[in-house]
């Protein structure tokens, strides 16, 4: 398949629907503007290039 969904292998619990899932990775298409509030310029955070988004109620669980 050409665009299949990559999960990541830790089972983590969602803040949003309160199930204990595997998040699916996406990549940060904000990560160069720096709009997601992580590695913004001249904050001296890395920057952020995959996000770990709930596949159940599409949460955005954390960021990688």
């Amino acid at each position: 398949m050409l665009f299949r969904k990559r999960y990541d292998e830790k089972e983590v619990e969602c803040p949003g629907c309160k199930k204990v899932v595997k998040p699916i990775i996406i990549k940060n298409k904000l990560e160069s503007a720096g709009l997601f509030g992580y590695g913004r310029a001249g904050s001296g955070l890395p920057r952020r290039k995959f996000l770990l988004k709930c596949p159940n109620c599409g949460f955005i669980i954390s960021s990688k």
